[in-house]
């Protein structure tokens, strides 16, 4: 357990808008008889600029991110890329250099369960609950975000199937409608009401839209670097969809009508524009059936929702 003492700043709380989807803390009115007598307020970082007349500035104090030394070396610059990529979205709210990447050292003389440390973390379970999951942890009163973890299952990325995946039928029976309709409004692995079974299904979701993917490519006689590519761009998706969680964002699930299907294979336009709105969808691995005429397989770069709502979180 760590203990940390609640901040007693100047931070100041933003009002909840329901257009644009961030976790809150619920205020209510508790002395109103009015039905809902309540003002939400988000959970964010508190940024501030160094230069309160600029335009856009570096804050005092960047959210700083560490690669656990556990991750494997082949993947950790991918990582760093991909949490970086999250500074085009603060540059719309005025700030430079948002976010800072860090790889943690062998000799580093703190724990990454430290409570002041933002770490990126790699694990492997033999039956993991989740693919990967971004929680945080905020001062109630405001919504303050004081620190958070992400957790990278190596399963998920793997296309290993379980021996539970393999033999157990009742793994793969799920109802899809139900599954759906409650995946938009709770963080993968933290679902009030929502039966430990239906969790699980999600972070099989991820995995089998990627072993979808690889098994589409091996299958058509794709090269060792083309499969790469794929897990890289799988990993630069899952990264920013669970920092995106950090930073306060909750799910964007109609983000992947943002292109027609003549558009999403133009790498002029998903190299700009990204492959989807929003890297909080949860988007199918797109690959193309020409296979002479394949983009981009995951999004890469923060969408323009993402960019409009971090603008309306993080603006001064």
């Amino acid at each position: 357990h760590s203990f940390l003492e609640m901040p007693n700043n100047d931070f100041r709380a933003r009002h909840d808008d329901p257009r644009v989807g961030y976790f809150t803390q619920e205020i209510d009115n508790l002395t109103s008889i009015k039905v809902a007598d309540y003002k939400d307020v988000i959970n964010r970082w508190k940024l501030v600029k160094k230069d309160p007349s600029a335009a856009i500035s570096e804050p005092v104090e960047p959210i700083v991110w560490w690669v656990e030394n556990t991750t494997p070396v082949e993947f950790r610059q991918t990582i760093v890329e991909a949490g970086l990529k999250w500074n085009e979205a603060f540059e719309k709210a005025g700030f430079k250099n948002a976010v800072v990447m860090k790889i943690m050292p062998d000799d580093a003389a703190w724990d990454p369960s430290d409570i002041r440390y933002n770490v990126i973390r790699w694990v492997s379970s033999p039956y993991p609950p989740y693919g990967a999951i971004g929680p945080s942890f905020v001062n109630p009163k405001t919504g303050q975000i004081l620190g958070a973890d992400i957790t990278v299952e190596w399963q998920t990325g793997s296309s290993k199937p379980t021996e539970e995946e393999l033999f157990d039928a009742k793994s793969i029976k799920t109802d899809l409608p139900s599954l759906l309709l409650n995946q938009n409004n709770n963080e993968e692995g933290n679902f009030p009401g929502i039966n430990k079974f239906m969790a699980c299904t999600l972070g099989q979701g991820l995995k089998a839209q990627f072993t979808t993917g690889v098994t589409a490519l091996e299958a058509t006689g794709a090269s060792d670097a083309e499969i790469k590519e794929l897990h890289k761009q799988f990993l630069y998706f899952l990264i920013m969809h669970e920092m995106g969680h950090t930073m306060g964002l909750n799910h964007n699930m109609k983000a992947s009508q943002l292109l027609s299907p003549a558009e999403i294979n133009n790498t002029e336009i998903t190299h700009s524009k990204g492959l989807q709105g929003s890297v909080m969808d949860y988007p199918s691995v797109n690959v193309a059936l020409d296979r002479s005429k394949q983009g981009d397989y995951y999004t890469t770069k923060a969408g323009s929702y993402d960019l409009w709502a971090i603008e309306f979180g993080y603006t001064p």
